[in-house]
């Protein structure tokens, strides 16, 4: 179309965005399988009806499933950004929001923990330290070893940008 003007926002380049690993729902997982196993207690144990089997059955899985809500809301909205600039967390539940955003500057120090069961899933936890020794620890995050590139990578510009 002629005459049709769009404006482009330009953003700086991000090197890392990521959501939290799906470890992140092992709570919801384990109330699951709990109301799982009173339900079948419930039904095995006590002689009802077919019809009152069917009904704990209905509502134990309506429960179940409203045990991923919280988790699954707050997981959508849960990022960790790397970039130039420093790492930004953010988190989002349904009372409160959190976002902390702390530049290369004024960062302490950086420490990433894998315990052997985060080996074997594959998700890890940084932990960082700031200026006042505030500590922050990111939510479980997923592909560490590209976390760990690119802060290196960001580490070795900042480092040419200051010799040269």
């Amino acid at each position: 179309m002629v005459g049709e003007q769009t404006e482009v926002q330009v953003k700086p380049p991000s090197t890392m965005r990521a959501r939290p690993h799906p470890v992140f729902f092992s709570g919801a997982i384990g109330f699951a399988a709990f109301v799982t196993l009173v339900a079948t207690l419930l039904i095995r144990h006590n002689e009802l009806s077919l019809m009152t089997d069917w009904r704990i059955v209905g509502w134990s899985v309506l429960v179940a499933i409203s045990g991923f809500v919280g988790p699954g809301w707050r997981w959508s909205r849960t990022w960790v950004e790397l970039d130039e600039r420093g790492i930004r967390y953010r988190s989002v539940t349904l009372l409160r929001s959190h976002l902390a955003e702390l530049a290369f500057d004024h960062i302490r120090a950086v420490t990433v923990e894998q315990s052997i069961a985060g080996r074997c899933l594959g998700y890890g936890h940084v932990r960082l330290v700031d200026d006042t020794g505030a500590e922050y620890l990111l939510p479980p995050l997923p592909s560490l070893d590209a976390f760990r590139a690119a802060a290196a990578r960001i580490g070795r510009r900042r480092r040419d940008d200051k010799r040269g």
